[in-house]
């Protein structure tokens, strides 16, 4: 039977140089494409149809002049390793990575349909009661994350999808995107390089901000969090500014005004909790995600001692920003997308449709994370 007459044989060859993708073309004789849904300096994200699984996925292809990139190939990979076994109903899962015949790498992930976090909140601040949904999702997809020693580090409003889920209150299901970046504290995988900062500015913990990537533990992954929360309850971003170098500044010495300030009706323990997110000092910071989560709800009351440790939240940590040209005028989060490299802003592809952003950086080697939990 000839490939025209069996689609599920069909291949599309693609030559060298890289031949364009296009609405029909079939990959490794298994995706359909059909429609492109972004595309930015990293490479495309396209809606594709399983060929032999009633199916629709969404394929990230990287750019055929990144193949000469092993870091940026080890990054990619790391993303889909990590998405494959983190399985979880508030994770996006991955299920193939594979390269084309030109030697394009690309990643199969689950199709979704609905928005980003990032597209939500153009439409202004959320009530508290999807807040509380948002938080209570996220914190399932993390906490599964840290319990297999995989830390996010790139925790932001485009990096958390609310997937249609018309059956469920909220009618959505948070999926946590893009693992590109995530740190893998494993004693297996040892090649992190101090000082180098990967992340979003406005999002970034302050020990990520000032480059002790060796320390970077779920506490980060926390305060990003607490950023987010703070920006779904008041509508405002916590951290923001027309420079890098200025962004990078607040996040390290500077407090945004409490919660109660522009939204008196936030509960106080929420409102505290979300503070003592913000810590500057990640021992100050809840233990973990889930004890943020319970103090949020008010399920663990905060003790005097913990209080207390909130206003560590106020203390501004020391630290030497380096000077960084001016960058156009901030978006409603501050700044465009983007990682902040030794210095440098590194513009990535956020997409409104599916489980996409396309990595940004990271600093270990790819290996393989722990088995998540349960």
């Amino acid at each position: 039977m000839s490939d025209e007459k069996n689609p599920a044989l069909a291949g599309t060859r693609l030559s060298s140089p890289a031949a364009a993708l296009a609405p029909g073309m079939v990959l490794n004789n298994t995706y359909e494409l059909e429609s492109l849904l972004g595309q930015g300096g990293m490479g495309e994200v396209w809606k594709a149809r399983h060929l032999r699984l009633p199916k629709s996925v969404a394929i990230k292809v990287l750019h055929a002049t990144l193949n000469a990139s092993g870091e940026i190939i080890a990054r990619f990979q790391r993303e889909a390793e990590i998405g494959a076994r983190l399985a979880h109903p508030n994770i996006v899962h991955v299920s193939d990575f594979d390269a084309l015949p030109d030697g394009r790498r690309y990643i199969a992930m689950d199709f979704l349909e609905g928005e980003s976090l990032a597209d939500r909140l153009e439409r202004g601040r959320m009530s508290f009661a999807e807040t509380k949904a948002v938080l209570e999702q996220t914190v399932r997809g993390l906490r599964v994350a840290h319990d297999a020693g995989v830390v996010h580090r790139d925790l932001k409003p485009d990096n958390l999808f609310l997937a249609h889920a018309p059956d469920e209150d909220p009618p959505f299901r948070v999926k946590i995107l893009d693992f590109g970046i995530s740190k893998i504290q494993s004693p297996n995988v040892n090649l992190t390089r101090d000082m180098a900062v990967m992340g979003t500015p406005g999002y970034m913990a302050p020990e990520q901000a000032m480059g002790k990537t060796r320390d970077l533990g779920p506490a980060a992954d926390q305060f990003a969090l607490a950023t987010i929360v703070y920006e779904m309850l008041t509508g405002h971003i916590a951290f923001t500014g027309d420079t890098l170098a200025e962004v990078v500044l607040k996040v390290v010495q500077e407090t945004p005004p409490p919660v109660r300030d522009t939204v008196p009706d936030v509960p106080a323990a929420a409102a505290a909790a979300v503070m003592r997110g913000m810590s500057k000092n990640p021992e100050s910071r809840f233990p973990d995600v889930s004890t943020f989560h319970a103090a949020f709800t008010g399920a663990q009351p905060l003790s005097p001692v913990a209080a207390a440790a909130t206003m560590a939240a106020t203390e501004a940590v020391p630290a030497v920003v380096p000077a960084t040209d001016p960058v156009p005028a901030p978006e409603r989060r501050g700044l465009p997308a983007a990682a902040l490299v030794a210095g440098m802003v590194a513009v990535g592809l956020g997409l409104g449709v599916g489980a996409f952003a396309l990595t940004r950086g990271g600093d270990e080697a790819p290996g393989a994370p722990p088995a998540a939990a349960s």
